[in-house]
């Protein structure tokens, strides 16, 4: 009799994937609406949170091939990620600000039950992974207060924290 698949293996394949497939497509999002808000001066913001979702993906990479996983259709998340930052890119910017609490929480749910299936191994990915995502929130709260002279240090913390994580790196 074949073993059956452990259906958390599966949920954690599933999470893992949906994660890295938003961090890639969070990437060309952020590197589109850098073009859209230069205007108004943000890019520099949007470029930086293009990186942290650049640094974030790159630190889900092995988790990824270690299970044998790609992430599902990219360059389908891209074209869409694209089309959303157009259609963003036509709003406001505080319209935009206003999406990140519901994204930014239910993307929240999702890391926090991966972390949980997931075990001990990959903890300290999955913590930056939940980090990340929360400092995508606390920048979009302080875009909205008007602290935009310190949105991006949240960001730049859980930067710095990634990039001390790559492979290779001496930490």
């Amino acid at each position: 009799m074949a073993e059956e698949p452990d259906p958390d293996e599966a949920e954690v394949g599933k999470l893992l994937s949906w994660a890295y497939r938003g961090e890639v497509s969070g990437e060309t999002l952020f590197e589109r609406l850098a073009t859209h808000f230069t205007p108004i001066g943000r890019d520099v913001q949007m470029r930086r949170l293009a990186d942290l979702e650049r640094a974030m993906g790159s630190a889900l990479g092995p988790l990824l091939d270690e299970r044998g996983l790609t992430g599902g259709d990219l360059d389908r998340a891209n074209r869409e990620a694209t089309a959303a930052a157009d259609e963003i890119g036509a709003q406001p910017y505080a319209t935009f600000l206003a999406s990140f609490e519901p994204v930014t929480t239910a993307a929240l749910d999702r890391y926090r039950r991966l972390a949980v299936l997931s075990g001990s191994r990959h903890q300290p990915v999955l913590e930056l992974l939940i980090d990340h995502e929360e400092a995508l929130r606390e920048f979009a709260r302080r875009e909205v207060a008007g602290d935009g002279a310190d949105s991006l240090e949240p960001v730049d913390a859980v930067l710095d924290r990634l990039n001390q994580h790559r492979p290779g790196s001496s930490s």
